[in-house]
């Protein structure tokens, strides 16, 4: 069965084709690639928490328009009004009015509350214990081997 196969494709090559079969193997093995670097590159994404996370620190570091949050989280616009929003819900960012400011750009901006700030006390210590690499510095071994029974 190889021996007829191998014929065919010849065939094909010999008839003036063999351009067109190059370009189809090399289309779908680009296919292939751009599917593996999309795998690859998804394991870089950020999670919903921590957005949310980068959003209070920003906010917090006084970054304080809506613009300059986005530009500084690198995120886009209508995700970053879900996140602002779902912040104010839970009382972790405020919104101030600015309209007696001289900048008439835009009348908002966001301050972090007390338990905005909390919660990234919180969050930036959970973030030291277990190492973001994969290195854990907490090994939860250590505890039972030093424990005697």
């Amino acid at each position: 069965m190889r021996i007829k196969s191998s014929i065919r494709w010849s065939f094909l090559f010999n008839q003036g084709f063999g351009f067109w079969l190059v370009f189809v193997v090399f289309l779908n093995i680009r296919r292939i690639i751009r599917k593996e670097l999309l795998r690859i590159n998804m394991k870089n994404c950020r999670s919903q928490l921590e957005i949310y996370i980068d959003v209070l620190n920003t906010i917090k570091e006084g970054t304080t328009k809506p613009t300059r949050i986005m530009y500084g989280i690198n995120l886009s616009w209508k995700l970053l009004q879900g996140v602002l929003l779902s912040l104010i819900d839970q009382d972790l960012i405020e919104e101030v009015d600015q309209s007696g400011s001289r900048d008439k750009r835009t009348n908002v901006i966001y301050r972090v509350t007390a338990k905005g700030d909390g919660v990234i006390k919180y969050f930036g210590y959970a973030k030291r214990i277990v190492d973001v690499d994969g290195e854990a510095s907490f090994n939860p071994f250590q505890i039972t081997q030093t424990r005697e029974i």
